[in-house]
């Protein structure tokens, strides 16, 4: 990451940072330059002539306070102290703790029941139809007694077949029409599919109800008194013309999404979408407010502003957020898919406190960034957020 201009830390301290590290010295250094050289293991600052050890020269350090501190007490584990294993593999064998009642149920099926059955008489189920009025037989139909209703004789016991001649006034429940009037409605009776129609403009539906009209080739749902528009209630509407007006103030619609180019069965159809709000300026010029989905751009625009302006059309911001870090890498490409490299960044911790953090972001293309680290993060330790 390059920073252009001084850092002021406004004495704050700098904390877990670290010097340069250079086998050899940095070319064309300015003066207060710091760097550390790993073929010496020494730290070196620039006078504006050459550079200058920061350590005292031919000095020698004792390692003894260090030894002493690594080299202090030790727990070590004896393994003879470890509890012995307890306990034995479960006996997976097992019997019913029943088994003397199933034993005595089978003994108490083989010898009591058994004698119970032997003793049952035999011709017991034996039986015997009863020859008194009422159980009679049906009497034989035939072909000649086809269509014949079958009917009580005055003895007990007698009933044959008769051909049925029953008087009017002896069915019981008719309806109160005379066999005349009732063969009149027979004989004017609908036959399905032979309607062509009336020729009548308003058709009314109940005694005070709604109009059917035909208003000039446009059929209309009008109140009774045919001086307004009815209420109309449907379950499913198809409207297959190409312009639906709603002259309403106030639409309300309890689907959750609103499904625009619904007709649209191939890729080559896919079009621009969305919805405008119509607005006028003070000479009557439209200055529509829009939400549209761009097909060619892949993205939502929106266009505003103020009536008496300019409108602006810009693409709405998207975000995409994802995790950095598998404790080997220090190098990631994120892809976005937001199609430009006008974005804004932003990476942070993944634990607390989720401090945002500073490493190298490059632009690499308009679907793609990469992000550097100078030491590989542990896995998912940081999350990037993009916005463009």
């Amino acid at each position: 990451m390059k920073i252009l201009t001084n850092l002021d830390l406004a004495k704050n301290q700098l904390l877990n940072a670290r010097v340069q590290n250079l086998a050899t010295a940095p070319t064309s250094p300015v003066k207060g330059q710091l760097y550390f050289n790993t073929a010496s293991d020494r730290l070196f600052v620039y006078n504006g002539s050459e550079w200058i050890g920061c350590d005292a020269l031919g000095a020698s350090m004792t390692g003894a306070d260090i030894v002493a501190a690594i080299n202090g007490s030790t727990a070590i584990i004896d393994l003879d102290n470890l509890p012995e294993s307890v306990g034995s593999a479960v006996d997976d064998s097992h019997t019913h703790s029943n088994k003397a009642i199933l034993d005595d149920t089978s003994a108490s099926f083989t010898t009591t029941l058994k004698s119970k059955l032997d003793g049952i008489e035999s011709g017991a189920n034996n039986y015997t139809h009863p020859s008194g009025d009422g159980n009679l037989h049906v009497p034989a139909t035939g072909t000649t007694n086809n269509g014949k209703v079958l009917t009580a004789g005055s003895s007990a016991g007698s009933v044959s077949w008769q051909t049925p001649a029953v008087a009017w006034s002896n069915v019981s429940g008719k309806p109160s029409s005379t066999p005349s009037n009732i063969d009149d409605a027979v004989s004017k009776r609908h036959e399905q599919n032979t309607d062509t129609g009336t020729t009548s403009n308003t058709f009314t539906i109940g005694q005070s109800g709604v109009k059917v009209k035909n208003g000039g080739g446009e059929l209309q749902v009008r109140n009774n008194t045919d001086t307004d528009y009815a209420d109309l209630r449907v379950k499913n509407l198809t409207v297959e013309g190409t312009t639906t007006t709603i002259n309403s103030n106030e639409v309300n619609i309890g689907d959750n999404i609103l499904l625009l180019n619904s007709d649209v069965e191939a890729m080559a159809q896919n079009d621009d979408g969305g919805i405008i709000v119509k607005r006028l300026d003070s000479d009557g010029a439209r200055k529509d407010a829009e939400l549209i989905f761009d097909n060619s751009l892949g993205k939502w625009v929106t266009t505003g502003g103020a009536v008496t302006g300019d409108l602006v059309t810009a693409p709405l911001a998207n975000k995409v957020t994802a995790k950095l870090g598998d404790g080997t890498k220090t190098s990631f490409v994120v892809t976005h898919n937001l199609k430009t490299r006008d974005l804004v960044v932003t990476i942070r911790e993944n634990a607390s406190p989720y401090a945002q953090v500073i490493t190298d972001v490059e632009f690499t293309t308009e679907d793609t960034i990469t992000v550097k680290f100078a030491v590989a993060p542990t896995s998912e330790q940081y999350s990037i957020t993009i916005v463009g």
